[in-house]
């Protein structure tokens, strides 16, 4: 007995089953994570932040030497975990050029939407974490709202 050829997504929904094509319906986790990132686009604060990254993004001056101090800055901190000596110039023309970039307003909403959007993605992992943790849906204050990075004193 022969068995049908399973269906191909198509990365549309769709798939096809010897040469028809048919609706391929996604789990139901699918789904509710795609009910749930609609629901975050939704958001004024999701936009905000999306906008703020993306006018960055969208000035190429500001793009570039944000990438050369990140990779400066990496540098520099690999040498200081080698023990290789950093000069006191070396590391003032860094803060020079790190101060002169956020200087730049959309620098500073930049790093403030990053911040921010990376706070909601820890909280929504802490969510889906204590869920597999205590086999239900974790009430808010199970959840530890304090980032790491914040002056909360939490």
């Amino acid at each position: 007995m022969c068995e049908e050829p399973a269906a191909l997504p198509s990365g549309d929904g769709r798939g096809t089953v010897a040469g028809m094509e048919t609706e391929v319906k996604d789990p139901p986790i699918v789904e509710k994570t795609k009910e749930l990132c609609a629901t975050l686009l939704a958001q004024p604060e999701v936009a905000d932040m999306l906008a703020d990254i993306n006018a960055f993004l969208a000035k190429e001056e500001l793009r570039s030497r944000y990438d050369v101090l990140t990779m400066q800055g990496e540098a520099l901190a690999q040498r200081q975990q080698l023990g290789l000596e950093i000069t006191p110039e070396e590391y003032e023309k860094f803060e020079k050029e790190r101060d002169e970039w956020l200087s730049h307003e959309l620098s500073q909403k930049f790093l403030d939407a990053q911040k921010r959007m990376q706070a909601l993605q820890d909280q929504l992992h802490q969510y889906v974490s204590k869920t597999f943790e205590l086999g239900r849906v974790p009430e808010s204050f199970e959840i530890d709202t304090c980032c790491n990075d914040c002056d909360c004193g939490g």
